[in-house]
Parts: structure tokens; sequence; C-alpha cells
């Protein structure tokens, strides 16, 4: 048993290393760590490579799903956690995860704000079904730009009977909107595609809730 830990890189090379460092102090479960950069972003390409962690470069626009995919196509790993570098892993996550997932391919970890921070994959639920409700097996997520990526493969595994909240399991996210970091250019950039988002995301609803009438 093994967890494949994809966190795709979003200009911060300085945070790569903590991140990392909170993986494995937090994590018993045998893990694997996937940092997964920009081409043209040689800093966190450089900082991922120096903490001894798989590192895979996308070679395509900027797509936080799309980095995601990467990390998946390139790992064998029983189950997948989307991971960002401004989580903060609390210890037992990983085995409360675990344990909560009899009966369910999904697991959401809690964010300790009332809502889930990401989830916790079973991989064969990809390989059989995918994520995405309008594409093929194999497919993680759909491929916003940022934002609606875990909102959308939570709505599609809910109405499937596959999901499940655990409150127990705990990933903080030190995101500024809740008062955790500073703003930086990466929290703008993914601002500024929120709209756009947005606007995929309720055009594409009417897929997943169809499942439940």
């Amino acid at each position: 048993m093994s967890i494949g830990v994809f966190i795709p890189t979003l200009g911060r090379p300085h945070a790569l290393q903590r991140a990392a460092d909170n993986v494995h102090l937090a994590t018993k479960t045998p893990h694997t760590i996937v940092f997964v950069v920009d081409p043209d972003d040689g800093e966190s390409r450089d900082a991922a490579v120096a903490t001894g962690e798989l590192t895979l470069v996308y070679n395509h626009e900027p797509c936080f799903a799309g980095k995601l995919q990467t990390a998946y196509e390139a790992t064998t790993d029983e189950f997948i956690l989307a991971g960002n570098d401004d989580f903060d892993f609390q210890q037992g996550w990983d085995t409360i995860a675990l344990d909560a997932m009899n009966g369910v391919d999904v697991v959401g970890i809690f964010d300790g704000r009332g809502t889930d921070a990401t989830m916790f994959i079973r991989r064969s639920y990809i390989d059989e079904i995918g994520g995405v409700i309008d594409m093929p097996p194999g497919r993680l997520y759909y491929p916003y730009s940022h934002n609606f990526c875990d909102t959308e493969f939570r709505e599609t595994a809910t109405t499937r009977g596959r999901y499940k909240s655990c409150p127990e399991s705990v990933i903080l996210h030190m995101h500024p909107d809740f008062g955790l970091a500073e703003l930086d250019e990466t929290y703008k950039k993914s601002r500024a595609t929120f709209n756009a988002d947005a606007a995929i995301f309720i055009s594409r609803r009417y897929l997943w809730e169809s499942l439940g009438a």
C-alpha cells in the first residue's frame, strides 16, 4: 500500500522543501511525493529536484489539473492525494483517511474550517471510471485553469455514491482567503481565472446532477 502525494508547483520555489518535509513528518503510510513544474520555471524545478523527490515537467500551458494528470500517469501508488505547496498536513491524516475509505473510493480531507481541503482517492476509481463524468477512464480532473477542479470531482463522486467526508483527517490550507498567508502573485493569478473557471463549472453541472435525477 502506498500514497502518491501530487504537488503542482505554482511559482513558490521557497515553499517546496517545507512542503516535502511536512508530508514526510505527518504521513506514516509509505508514500511518494511528486512535484510537477512548468518548463519555464527553472527556480521551482531546481528547488523541487533539491528536495530529492520525484520531479516532472508539465510541457503545456499552465494548468493545475494538467499537472495532476501528469503525476497520475507517471505513478502507480494505490491511493492519490491532490496536494498544494501551501498545505499543512496534520499528524494522522493518512491513517484516518485510509480507515474512512471503507465502502467508498474518495474521502474528503478536512481543512479545519468546515470544508474539505482536498480528496484522498483510490487509484482504481480513476483507472476504471475516471473522475470526470464526460471523459474516459484514466482522467483525474477536468482541465480547469485552477479553480473548481476539486469541486467538480467531489460533486461527481458524491452523485455516484463514491464519496464521503472525513472531518477527523485534517490538512490545513494555508491560504490568504482564510487569513493564513500573505497574498502573493500566485494567489493573484488564481483569483484572475476564477470567473472563467466558475462559468465553465456552472455550464457543466447538469452532467453529474443528471445522475441523481
